[in-house]
C-alpha cells in the first residue's frame, strides 16, 4: 500500500480493537490534527475520525493526548501493551520496555519498522484477525534482531555525536 490513505481500513481496525470484550481499560492516544486531539480532552465525538471509530463505544475508552514526552511515558506505563497504527507510539513503549505492536498500514510504517525490527503486523493481517489476542500470535517479532539493531543504530548515533566534538549522554553510551 505505498502512499495510499487506507482511512477505511484502519477505522475499521480500531472499531475492532474497541470492540474486543477481552479489553478492559483502553486509552486512545490521538496524535492528530487539533481538533481531533480536542475531543480528547472533554471524550467527546465531535470529530468525524472519533465519531467513526468511537460511536457508542467512548463508555469503554478514553481518548488522551499529550504535549510532551514525560506525560505521554508516564501514561503509557499504566498499560499492559501498546497496540496501534502509529510508529512513535510504538517506539514509546518498547522504550519503556512495554510490549508493542505496531499494524503497519503503509509503505513509511512497514520499510522504518522493518528496519528498526519493531513488532509488527500489516494491517490486512490485523483486520484478518477476531481478537487483539490472535493479532499478538500473528506479528512478526524477534527480540534479538530488535536489540541488535537498537544497539547499532545507537553505536552510529554516539559516533556522530563524538565526531561533532559533543559528549554523549550517559544514556546513549548504555544503549551501545
Amino acid at each position: 500500500t505505498k502512499g495510499k490513505n487506507n482511512y477505511s481500513s484502519i477505522v475499521e481496525l480500531e472499531k475492532n480493537i474497541l470492540s474486543d470484550h477481552n479489553i478492559i481499560d483502553t486509552s486512545i492516544v490521538v496524535q492528530a490534527p487539533k481538533d481531533v486531539m480536542s475531543c480528547s480532552y472533554n471524550n467527546s465525538a465531535k470529530n468525524v475520525r472519533v465519531s467513526e471509530v468511537c460511536d457508542g463505544i467512548l463508555n469503554r475508552a478514553r481518548l488522551d493526548s499529550f504535549y510532551d514526552v514525560d506525560s505521554w511515558s508516564h501514561h503509557t506505563r499504566n498499560f499492559d501493551m501498546s497496540l496501534g497504527t502509529r510508529i512513535h507510539g510504538s517506539m514509546l513503549s518498547l522504550q519503556f520496555t512495554q510490549p508493542s505492536l505496531l499494524v503497519t498500514h503503509d509503505s513509511r510504517t512497514e520499510e522504518l519498522s522493518n528496519i528498526m525490527h519493531i513488532p509488527r503486523i500489516t494491517l490486512n493481517e490485523a483486520l484478518s484477525c477476531t481478537s487483539v489476542y490472535e493479532m499478538l500470535e500473528n506479528m512478526v517479532f524477534d527480540y534479538t534482531l530488535y536489540d541488535e539493531r537498537r544497539s547499532k543504530m545507537a553505536r552510529m548515533l554516539y559516533d556522530i555525536i563524538k565526531a561533532s566534538g559533543l559528549k554523549a549522554t550517559p544514556h546513549i553510551k548504555n544503549m551501545i
